[in-house]
């Protein structure tokens, strides 16, 4: 069997025509080559029948509707690619829109200035503001398996002076090293319970629900964020969170209530306010 006799196998078992990638991308996983080489050899014959064999686990995986970052141990997010796995969030494109503004916040030659990533997940978020501006990164997860994938991207990116993994709910404790941040981010939990069942199987099946559901309301983890944020953050600091659809209302009203200024909104592709700024 050819590469391109096994890719067009795959492709009409599928039975969609837009998933031509990621049968590329399991064969490259498969037999280990990079991607590009599976167009320079397509024609040639399969020898490896380990890669043969991997193949079929890692696409019978796919056609039971795993997610493709999760079979290929990684996901890019914003340029840069990062270990996953099922315990924690895929990241989404839309924290990109997050990561841009705190980056803009950062002041030039800021090697003093301090992050507070909340639910770090991965460390998509604190790895990425590292890579790109000189500040130290606290990056905090509840989750004892996705605090395991936080330290080992940490690792990946040789980042272990810069970002410090705790483990905690929200907020450091008191015996921790920092107590106020100049900058402190989050993509929250933000769904409401019911809306979990309206989810492409693919996320109900094999994304981490505490991830995602906060909750009655979607609001819960926000409100909680936006009520004990202020004694975390210096004066002049900025809170930055993303929210999720319809939630700006109750965002705004939760963040009067608290004795913030009126937030900042940043809007994402779909033109959806999606990142809350607020400055203390």
């Amino acid at each position: 069997m050819r590469y391109a006799e096994l890719f067009g196998r795959a492709w009409a078992e599928l039975a969609d025509s837009e998933r031509g990638l990621e049968i590329e991308l399991l064969i490259a996983k498969a037999f280990r080559f990079r991607r590009e080489r599976f167009w320079i050899d397509r024609q040639k014959e399969i020898h490896d029948p380990n890669g043969l064999s991997r193949f079929r686990g890692y696409f019978s995986r796919l056609q039971r509707g795993e997610p493709i970052s999760y079979i290929l141990g990684e996901k890019e997010f914003y340029s840069e690619k990062f270990l996953v796995n099922r315990h924690v969030l895929i990241p989404r494109p839309e924290t990109e829109y997050l990561v841009e503004q705190a980056l803009a916040l950062i002041p030039s030659g800021g090697g003093n200035s301090t992050v507070l990533d909340i639910g770090s997940g991965c460390g998509n978020i604190a790895v990425v503001l590292a890579l790109r501006s000189p500040v130290r990164v606290w990056a905090l997860e509840k989750s004892r398996k996705a605090l395991a994938v936080l330290e080992r991207n940490v690792r990946r990116f040789d980042l272990q002076n810069r970002v410090i993994p705790l483990q905690g709910d929200l907020f450091p404790g008191s015996n921790d090293p920092v107590r106020r941040f100049d900058l402190v981010v989050s993509n929250p939990p933000y769904l409401a319970r019911c809306e979990w069942i309206q989810l492409s199987a693919s996320i109900r099946d094999y994304e981490p629900r505490r991830a995602l559901v906060a909750g009655v309301s979607g609001l819960e983890v926000i409100e909680r964020i936006i009520g004990s944020c202020r004694r975390h953050l210096k004066s002049g600091g900025h809170l930055l969170m993303e929210i999720g659809r319809g939630q700006r209302p109750e965002v705004e009203r939760m963040l009067a209530r608290s004795g913030w200024p009126a937030p900042a909104w940043i809007r994402d592709g779909q033109g959806l306010d999606r990142v809350a700024v607020v400055r203390r």
